[in-house]
């Protein structure tokens, strides 16, 4: 995937996702799709804008392809499981939904001031998958979020953490932990699993 060049009042903007793109993948996007649905093609380039911006604040692991002259973090070289100047499918996914979050709820466009709590069911770090119990239940959560990362949705989160630097978000769930994990170099990985008879195994 390459950038996509959009107009706005007159000047032009890179973003990660093409309108087009981003209206495929909100509409079946249970939520997200009738609040996307309704706006108008500038309203909804703003939100892409925005969508691009707020992922811009992340620490991406690899370098920018053009370097400091390049105004937007993609696309980027030196990425693990991606070609050197080329975005990676899941990034366009995560902006798409990003774009839609931030159509229902536009302070996500900015980092949260405070520590944020979501229910996620999936995690994924490089290869590595996890998921939890259902919607609704407490089991799988993301606590203390802080830092660039904060507020991000659990989604989105799931989609990008393995182009990140390093983890920036620590997800925390009754007997399995995921936190502060470096998907490019395996550092800081670790697992741990406590059953009813308290016995602990982990690496």
């Amino acid at each position: 995937m390459t950038l996509t060049v959009v107009n706005l009042d007159g000047e032009h903007w890179s973003i990660y996702a093409s309108i087009d793109e981003i209206n495929r993948v909100l509409a079946t996007d249970p939520v997200r799709s009738a609040p996307w649905a309704i706006l108008s093609d500038s309203l909804k380039i703003r939100n892409a804008i925005a969508a691009v911006r707020r992922l811009d604040l992340l620490s991406w692991a690899g370098e920018r392809a053009a370097g400091e002259i390049q105004l937007t973090k993609w696309p980027r070289i030196n990425v693990k499981g991606v070609e050197d100047g080329f975005l990676p499918h899941e990034l366009e996914t995560a902006t798409a939904l990003l774009t839609g979050s931030i159509t229902i709820t536009p302070g996500l466009a900015t980092i949260a001031t405070g520590a944020a709590t979501q229910v996620a069911r999936r995690v994924r770090a490089g290869s590595v998958e996890v998921e939890f119990g259902g919607a609704g239940t407490s089991r799988a959560r993301a606590t203390e979020q802080t830092g660039p990362a904060a507020g991000l949705p659990a989604d989105v989160l799931a989609l990008i953490t393995p182009f990140l630097a390093q983890s920036q978000v620590n997800f925390v769930s009754e007997g399995v932990s995921v936190g502060n994990f470096n998907p490019n170099t395996g550092d800081g990985s670790e697992f741990s699993d406590r059953n009813a008879f308290g016995l602990t195994r982990g690496w």
